[in-house]
């Protein structure tokens, strides 16, 4: 099985052909950055609805701002007084 996740793959399967198609051209218009290409204009007020309304996701900004977080936190400790004092 190519899939390593079978729960997703089952998900996916369970999605209507057209649904999964329409929910992916949406989410790819969705990120799109620059361009979007079709074979006519018939799809242009799809288009002008969801052209760049999402930002992409950077490679390793889930990284960094849970980096962030954790940061945040131990500056939290550090600033808390001491129960002992």
């Amino acid at each position: 099985m190519i899939a390593k996740d079978v729960a997703a793959l089952g998900v996916i399967l369970g999605i209507l052909p057209r649904t999964l198609i329409r929910e992916t051209n949406r989410q790819v218009v969705d990120y799109a950055v620059n361009y979007v290409y079709g074979v006519d204009d018939l799809q242009l007020p799809f288009v002008s609805k969801h052209f760049v309304t999402k930002e992409q996701p950077r490679l390793l900004e889930s990284a960094a701002r849970q980096q962030a977080d954790v940061t945040a936190r131990m500056l939290e400790i550090l600033e808390e007084p001491s129960s002992s004092s």
